[in-house]
């Protein structure tokens, strides 16, 4: 669930349902250890093992833009399934028995699952879609992507991008708009005023005026 929205946990629609916020919780003892929620019912145990990413409320967050409300990664039926079990096996191991560096470890395995979920779901995506996410598993405009954002500060023009790429200018810009709905120097415009976005959120930067009274 990218945008983390409310949502219920249940065997049907027709279970009981139950607040997290009254379960019965056991915090942590140290920094960064699983939270641990427990319910009293009488039903089958079940055992869940929740997690969440924290990310910069930006303007232009393209991988959380481009993925749906809710998506399912079928890890098991992917080529690596054996590794991506055996990843999920020590993140749970981890969690149950908290140790030094579990931390790291769980923050670290995380991350992993999280790349291996997406690119599952990029590597899925219909022929015909459209999107960031759709660009970056295409060829051309996945590598002109990762250069605009590799130096967003470089004065880049068509004719450099077209000649890292491998396609002609126009070529180029044509797929790039089809995928993106938008030209790769109109792209690049809006990603450094979310780099500069950040930056003045983050308090790194100043903003000021010259002796001619411009920004």
């Amino acid at each position: 669930m990218p945008r983390g929205q409310a949502h219920l946990i249940g065997s049907s629609r027709e279970a009981v349902q139950e607040s997290a916020g009254n379960l019965p919780i056991c915090p942590g003892l140290a920094p960064g250890e699983p939270v641990k929620l427990g319910h009293s019912g009488r039903t089958a145990q079940t055992r869940l093992i929740c997690g969440f990413f924290a990310c910069h409320d930006t303007l232009m967050n393209p991988v959380l833009l481009g993925l749906p409300c809710i998506f399912k990664a079928d890890l098991r039926n992917d080529p690596h399934s054996p590794w991506f079990e055996w990843t999920l096996g020590l993140a749970a191991a981890e969690a149950a028995e908290w140790s030094a560096g579990s931390a790291v470890m769980l923050a670290r395995l995380s991350e992993l699952l999280f790349v291996a979920a997406v690119r599952g779901f990029i590597d899925a995506l219909p022929t015909d879609r459209k999107g960031w996410l759709a660009g970056v598993g295409d060829r051309f405009v996945g590598l002109a992507l990762a250069i605009l954002h590799g130096k967003p500060a470089h004065g880049w023009t068509i004719e450099q991008l077209a000649q890292k790429t491998g396609l002609s200018p126009a070529a180029l810009v044509q797929r790039f708009t089809h995928l993106l709905g938008e030209p790769p120097l109109q792209y690049l415009a809006r990603l450094r005023v979310e780099i500069a976005a950040q930056k003045l959120a983050n308090d790194t930067v100043a903003v000021g005026r010259d002796d001619a009274g411009r920004l």
